[in-house]
């Protein structure tokens, strides 16, 4: 009679794939951080776009609010404030809420906005991480074999990718520590 291959290292194996697949879907996408960039711009420009055609038609009328007159709805905006229950008017046409756009505009470009040299690490360590990950996938494919190295291999595969997600957070991160103080 054959022996099977115990229930635990079935499990194990399970669960050590998955995390392996994952890492390959991750590092993929680190690989690919230049489209994920260009598509970050594409939508802060149709926001830009967007807001600027919506700048008239996003007019919120409520019943609280009986004193605007016809030539000023087109130039306001009533808020209703939830938590104190009050609507307030708010104009869209002043320089301050154009100026308020722009601050927030430009607070979330700043925020993801990464240099060249981080997109470079990002892309190294991308496909650095794709090795440990098929190595991840591959260890648990020879637990579920049952050789008699196996449970070495897993323990390498699995110390290794540990070692390593700890180096790349350890250089993505420190950049970035620096840059906000």
């Amino acid at each position: 009679m054959k022996s099977k291959t115990p229930t635990w290292a079935i499990i194990t194996a399970v669960f050590i794939m998955l995390i392996g697949g994952c890492g390959i879907k991750n590092d993929i996408q680190s690989i690919k951080i230049r489209d994920i960039i260009a598509m970050k711009d594409n939508i802060f420009n149709a926001i830009d776009k967007d807001n600027m055609e919506n700048l008239d038609t996003s007019i919120v009328k409520t019943s609280n609010v009986d004193s605007i007159t016809p030539e000023r709805v087109d130039t306001t905006l009533v808020v209703n404030d939830t938590m104190s229950g009050k609507d307030s008017i708010t104009s869209l046409t002043g320089k301050e809420d154009k100026n308020e756009r722009e601050d927030v505009k430009k607070m979330l470009n700043e925020v993801f906005t990464i240099s060249e040299k981080m997109i470079g690490r990002f892309i190294i360590f991308g496909y650095i991480g794709l090795i440990f990950s098929v190595l991840l996938i591959v260890g648990g494919l020879f637990l579920l074999i049952k050789k008699s190295f196996s449970i070495k291999l897993v323990y390498a595969a699995i110390g290794a990718n540990i070692l390593f997600s700890l180096v790349r957070w350890i250089m993505l991160t420190g950049e970035e520590i620096k840059r906000y103080p």
